[in-house]
């Protein structure tokens, strides 16, 4: 009892543990069992780091070298996923400049460009995609794409596409959607590229540089139903353990710092 009472900590600290009923019993509570690739994210304060992880017969496995990372400015917040609900005191909202922890399921890449080299679905975003962030929008934390090009404030706010680099390729993370967006939750959680070489924390997506992120990218495959997992970095050396996790992927890439 003792060890799923600190498996449910790794990624929802200070709430209760739930059942897990239909969840992998391996050691990784709270994925599921079809669940063959994890983005986890690290974090302290607001920087981060990226392992990417493979399931294999005897745990998980790292691929490739670990990645640097930007997240929040203001830290962690207790996200809504796949993960059991985490209580309402520590729940991130709208605005708290916050990153979600949590297991998340990624839906598909989105970026500018016509293609790119993924497996994943990707949708290609033109000036008519929205992510709406209006916490009043019947639409709130959903991609709307108007029949016309936008005309007014609202719809120009909302748009996708803002014609930077930063925006110019991302992995949905769905948070805050199961099993319809709570209003005030939080919203437009990406995986994005980061800003000013990663100088730059953010409003609550997590970021890393464009090199790695087409890395991630390329990775992915849709019938390994990958999720991005978020956790405080102080309990990284217990999720090793809970995992099995084996370390062939090397040390931290420092080449894109």
């Amino acid at each position: 009892m003792k060890f799923l009472f600190s498996l449910a900590l790794l990624a929802f600290p200070l709430f209760p543990l739930f059942p897990l009923t239909g969840w992998a019993g391996d050691g990784s509570a709270g994925l599921p069992e079809e669940s063959a690739q994890i983005i986890l994210v690290a974090a302290e304060q607001s920087r981060a780091t990226v392992f990417l992880l493979e399931r294999g017969r005897g745990g998980w496995q790292q691929v490739l070298a670990s990645m640097p990372a930007r997240i929040g400015k203001n830290g962690l917040a207790a996200g809504l996923g796949l993960h059991p609900r985490p209580g309402e005191k520590g729940l991130k909202v709208e605005g708290d400049g916050k990153t979600p922890t949590g297991i998340f399921e990624i839906p598909a890449v989105w970026g500018y460009a016509a293609s790119v080299p993924t497996r994943m679905p990707y949708r290609q975003v033109t000036s008519r995609d929205l992510w709406v962030e209006d916490v009043d929008s019947v639409h709130y934390n959903r991609h709307l794409r108007l029949p016309h090009e936008p005309a007014s404030d609202w719809e120009r706010k909302a748009q996708m596409r803002q014609n930077d680099l930063a925006h110019a390729l991302k992995i949905e993370i769905a948070h805050n959607t199961r099993p319809h967006p709570e209003k005030g939750k939080g919203s437009a959680i990406f995986m994005h590229i980061w800003r000013r070489q990663g100088q730059a924390a953010t409003a609550g997506c997590v970021v890393v540089s464009e090199g790695h992120l087409r890395r991630i990218v390329a990775w992915l495959r849709p019938e390994s139903r990958p999720v991005q997992w978020v956790v405080a970095a102080e309990r990284l050396p217990e999720l090793r353990r809970a995992l099995r996790w084996g370390d062939a992927g090397g040390k931290e890439d420092p080449r894109e710092r």
